[in-house]
């Protein structure tokens, strides 16, 4: 156990150097280091939510996910390169708002699609974190845009593909899970917003 949480420590603190520069201010940096530890965190949920929709025989809609775990490692090895962090703050925030929204269409809906569209509210949620609060305001609306949309389409949108038990577990997995990760970014954010103000207070 303990070399797994060493292990585990040593990869957190690699990806959250990523990106930095010493010129960096601390708020700065700790910006960098959520966008990054956030992205990346999400990678084994989509891979396994691909993998279990291709397992139930939905490949189109496993391909969203998928898409995910392949777009977000190039676009991180591109932001190591550039250290450009608005173009990869948006691109992230962007996909993370329009894919989970795309795969509940693909599945039929809301109910269908077992509120998978809930994690398109981790974007204007991250954007708290990670964006100014006039630039927040952007992505809470374009969630709500995403929702209204959702609304007016849904009749038209194609009949369920997955058994009933199927979409009643995958509720609790998307819920608990999405909860769970915002709770987890809250938590490390606050930790670390407090030990900054505690080391400028001692100095």
């Amino acid at each position: 156990m303990g070399w797994h949480s060493g292990s585990l420590r040593h990869l957190v603190a690699r990806l959250g150097r990523i990106g930095r520069e010493p010129a960096d201010s601390p708020n700065l940096a700790l910006q960098k280091r959520l966008v990054v530890l956030l992205c990346f965190g999400l990678l084994p949920f989509t891979v396994l939510w691909s993998a279990i929709y291709f397992a139930v025989g939905v490949p189109l809609s496993a391909a969203i996910p998928g898409a995910y775990s392949i777009i977000t490692p190039l676009n991180t090895l591109l932001f190591a390169w550039s250290r450009n962090l608005r173009l990869y703050r948006f691109t992230q925030l962007l996909i993370m708002l329009l894919l989970p929204w795309l795969l509940m269409l693909n599945l039929g809906g809301f109910k269908e699609g077992s509120a998978v569209v809930i994690w398109s509210a981790m974007a204007p949620l991250a954007a708290l974190l990670l964006e100014d609060l006039r630039q927040a305001l952007f992505w809470i609306m374009g969630f709500i845009a995403l929702m209204v949309l959702s609304a007016i389409l849904q009749p038209y949108l194609p009949p369920p593909a997955l058994p009933e038990a199927f979409v009643t577990w995958f509720f609790a997995l998307n819920l608990g899970v999405m909860i769970t990760i915002v709770f987890v970014l809250l938590y490390y954010f606050v930790g670390q917003r407090n030990f900054f103000q505690e080391r400028s207070e001692t100095l």
